[in-house]
């Protein structure tokens, strides 16, 4: 974090947010956001998106339908690259991960020095990469918990109650961005501030990337995978893999990691799918490689057996993905 920087933003100050992605996660966060501030003077959110879905939403709005109900937010201002945007006090980065070495570029166009940057992919590595891009500002580590998807152009539709978002810096002080957080949670997002995100990165991916793996092997949705015995053996052997690998890294899991994982899994709704899951059955392109591909790698540097973890990549692979 930049020696010397306060940052200031505030609920009802003049904050300018800018979502790279409209998506299922970043169409959904952005929305709470822009609707919770769209009549507060000062506060300004932007979409950067494109095609159908960026259309939609610049004429009509978005649409954001949950298990109580549908509402549309509008007006929205939505453009189609970051160079439309201008400077931006927070960026929410909410692309793919096969999309990150193309738009972190052109992100140099709306970070300012004292701009916030939380990376919202799941997977390892993007932190990696967006340090090395050494754009303006702070790049934070980020996460969510949510199950979000585009519907159709403009629609956004969750599944469930669960809406987490957590960031925060490696070991640095929470508390110049103490401001940040209350402008995320003031909005009605459920919001974790931590100096150690790192740990709750290899928290989520214990589920998120053995649920992934599975689901997207046998087409099954979260239900029909813990209905059946042994994709259930299969999704904990990952998360145990998952685990070992992590303790090496230095990351030590609470003794309920696991089964806090597979609680989250049970208390999805039946027919919830994955985002690598739809992306990998429908034939596009997917991010194979951010979970378990650069796990694999992580597990063989530190000569830890993932035996269960391997032999999904190796099946996953057999199907080839749009590029």
């Amino acid at each position: 974090m930049p020696k010397g920087v306060t940052y200031t933003f505030k609920p009802g100050g003049k904050m300018k947010t800018v979502i790279v992605g409209a998506g299922g996660v970043g169409g959904f966060f952005g929305g709470i956001l822009a609707e919770a501030y769209s009549n507060t003077p000062g506060e300004e959110v932007v979409f950067i998106a494109r095609g159908e879905h960026g259309k939609a939403m610049s004429e009509n709005g978005l649409i954001l339908k949950t298990d109580e109900g549908s509402r549309i937010i509008s007006p929205l201002r939505v453009v189609p690259d970051p160079g439309s945007a201008g400077k931006a006090d927070l960026i929410l980065l909410a692309v793919k991960n096969y999309h990150l070495p193309e738009i972190l570029p052109a992100l140099n166009s709306i970070c300012h020095e004292k701009s916030v940057l939380i990376p919202l992919q799941n997977g390892l590595g993007n932190t990696d990469l967006l340090r090395a891009a050494k754009l303006p500002g702070t790049s934070c580590d980020g996460l969510v918990y949510v199950i979000s998807e585009i519907e159709k152009p403009g629609v956004i539709r969750r599944q469930g109650a669960v809406q987490k978002l957590i960031f925060g810096v490696e070991n640095e002080s929470v508390e110049p961005l103490k401001p940040i957080e209350s402008y995320l949670s003031a909005a009605g997002i459920s919001v974790v501030l931590t100096d150690h995100p790192t740990r709750y990165k290899w928290l989520k991916f214990q589920f998120i990337g053995a649920l992934s793996a599975v689901t997207a092997a046998h087409n099954l949705t979260i239900g029909q995978v813990l209905e059946n015995p042994k994709t259930t053996e299969a999704f904990i052997s990952i998360m145990e893999e998952i685990e070992c690998v992590a303790k090496d890294t230095g990351i030590q899991f609470p003794e309920s990691a696991l089964q806090k994982s597979f609680g989250i899994a049970r208390n999805s709704p039946f027919s919830a799918t994955t985002s690598f899951q739809r992306d990998y059955s429908a034939g596009r392109k997917h991010e194979l490689e951010a979970y378990l591909g650069s796990f694999i790698q992580i597990a063989s540097r530190l000569k830890v057996p993932v035996p269960v973890s391997e032999a999904y990549y190796r099946e996953l692979n057999k199907k080839p993905a749009d590029q």
